[in-house]
């Protein structure tokens, strides 16, 4: 054998066995695909504001080197704490969101070294938009390529830029797309935005393409149920997760019906976005809390692909957020960075973590597998879809919105009069007699000579309910009975327990396959009600 032929057989060898030569994404020296694992360990951190010391201009005031106690020793405890939770998990793959600038990229990246906590390749999504902090990517696996997207400028600023990385795990590609998307601050249009940039590059991708949705979106779960009541609603019930990249599905004005693995694995739904805080019970739904209250900004969001028998698929029932055992929190919230304001100036007291946690899953390479000895899924353990003709509140198919700022309007699952869940309607109007929440309900048939509307009910506050069928007047169901009326009175009730209270519905209804439900509030008291089992009782 020729010694250029047992080179060239050599080098077949090496690269059957190593994988191929990329580009290292950092440094721009080439490197061989690492080993890869049995399981692929990818973490999601918003590691809340790591800056540097060096003055760039762009830093918030506190992080102004040398303000504000921000100095290097204040900045040494920072990154020496979020790199010890990052060693503690020591993910394959590591999403960042909150970082600076390259260099304090890199200044993480020598502490993660000096835990022995190693990551060759990493980028960060510093372009085409300048901002004050980025989505970043370390990768124990080849970044193989990298494109970013700028979104828009508002009030003077640009929001955080999408990055998209592919990374090369063993002969298959795992496509990572880091989201650091606007927060709270602003309205849903905003986060709708950004939701659409990565929508439309999905359009792009085949079928075929595994890829993650990753980071902090600012939006929970179940972001529908909620996010008119603090009023970010300015896209006429369209929510960026629910509808744009649709884990539910959804159309605005109705609870949406979130998407399940089997459903997903199946094709049985529109939505195409599985979102797997619905792998953990509610309980420990949490990676930040707002005033107290456990919220759900930070996601992994998963498509079919990661669920058939090609490529990389996602390890089931992997997915948690990582407190450390408890060490990450403290009464029970995110042990965040600790700050003192004095004089409106916040000032940096050098312990602490960040307001987030961690959150994790784990993917490898072969055909989705269910996990056979797994605890049934939040998602799966949603009851069967309830006749037409019943609101029970425990499918996502009642259709009940809300129609006034004043009011509240959430379903809970506590409290219930039967089943598991109800819908709760809070508020004070003070202008006027205001629509709580509405509905279009179905009726059973045009067979039916009578029918009556009941409804449980407990609560209190001046309440009057009316309906009305297509091309009708409203009916008024007023006091003491709920007796009906063309004009409508507010009357105080108090229902200490759960009471069935009956409404005859006019027969003109029954020539029809639906009517309006409002559930209206009376303005200068106090409303509150629990509201269930709302079904139309027909005599044939």
């Amino acid at each position: 054998m020729s010694s250029r032929t047992h080179n060239i057989l050599f080098s077949l060898i090496f690269l059957l066995t190593t994988g191929c030569f990329e580009n290292d994404s950092k440094t721009g020296t080439t490197a061989s695909v690492s080993k890869l694992h049995d399981t692929i360990t990818v973490t999601a951190y918003n590691v809340e504001n790591l800056f540097d010391i060096t003055l760039n201009g762009s830093e918030y005031d506190e992080y102004v080197p040398g303000n504000n106690n921000w100095t290097h020793t204040t900045f040494a405890t920072k990154l020496n704490n979020i790199a010890s939770v990052i060693a503690e998990i020591s993910p394959h793959i590591l999403i960042l969101t909150e970082i600076e600038n390259r260099s304090a990229l890199d200044h993480l990246i020598d502490k993660l070294k000096a835990k022995d906590c190693h990551y060759r390749h990493s980028i960060i999504g510093d372009k085409p938009n300048p901002t004050t902090t980025c989505p970043a990517i370390l990768s124990r696996y080849p970044i193989v390529s990298n494109r970013m997207f700028g979104t828009a400028k508002t009030e003077g600023y640009f929001s955080r830029n999408i990055l998209e990385a592919d990374i090369l795990c063993g002969t298959d590609t795992l496509k990572i797309f880091a989201n650091h998307w606007p927060s709270k601050r602003h309205p849903e249009s905003r986060r709708i935005a950004a939701a659409k940039i990565i929508a439309q590059r999905i359009q792009e991708l085949p079928s075929s393409c595994d890829y993650i949705i990753a980071g902090d979106l600012n939006e929970n779960y179940n972001e529908y149920e909620s996010f008119r009541n603090t009023r970010h609603d300015d896209t006429r019930g369209k929510t960026a997760l629910q509808h744009i990249l649709a884990t539910a599905e959804s159309t605005p004005d109705r609870f949406p019906d979130y998407l399940t693995e089997q459903e997903l694995r199946e094709k049985t739904s529109h939505a195409f976005h599985y979102d797997l805080w619905f792998e953990i019970p509610a309980h420990r739904r949490m990676s930040n809390t707002y005033r107290g209250i456990p919220q759900t900004p930070d996601h992994f969001l998963l498509p079919r692909a990661l669920y058939d028998s090609y490529g990389i698929s996602y390890c089931d029932n992997s997915f948690s957020p990582f407190t450390w055992n408890g060490r990450l929190l403290r009464d029970g919230v995110p042990w965040r960075w600790q700050k003192q304001y004095r004089d409106r100036n916040a000032y940096h007291l050098g312990v602490g973590f960040s307001d987030h946690l961690p959150i994790s899953a784990q993917f490898y390479c072969g055909p989705f597998r269910f996990k056979k000895d797994a605890s049934p899924k939040m998602s799966e353990q949603r009851e069967t879809t309830l006749s037409r003709g019943i609101c029970g509140f425990e499918t996502g198919y009642e259709g009940w919105v809300r129609c006034d700022r004043d009011i509240t309007l959430k379903r809970i699952f506590e409290n219930a009069s039967s089943g598991k869940s109800c819908l709760a309607l809070d508020g004070f109007p003070t202008r006027k007699n205001v629509c709580a929440a509405r509905c279009t309900f179905p009726l059973p048939g045009q067979k039916a000579k009578a029918a009556t509307l009941l409804i449980d009910i407990r609560g209190k506050g001046k309440l009057n309910i009316r309906t009305r069928s297509r091309d009708s007047k409203w009916r008024y169901y007023n006091y003491e009975n709920f007796s009906p009326s063309g004009s409508g009175r507010y009357t105080f009730y108090t229902f200490d327990i759960w009471t069935t209270i009956a409404c005859a519905l006019p027969e003109t209804a029954q020539k029809v396959s639906s009517i309006e439900i409002e559930l209206r509030a009376g303005k200068g008291s106090e409303f509150s009600f629990f509201i269930d089992n709302i079904r139309i009782d027909a005599n044939t």
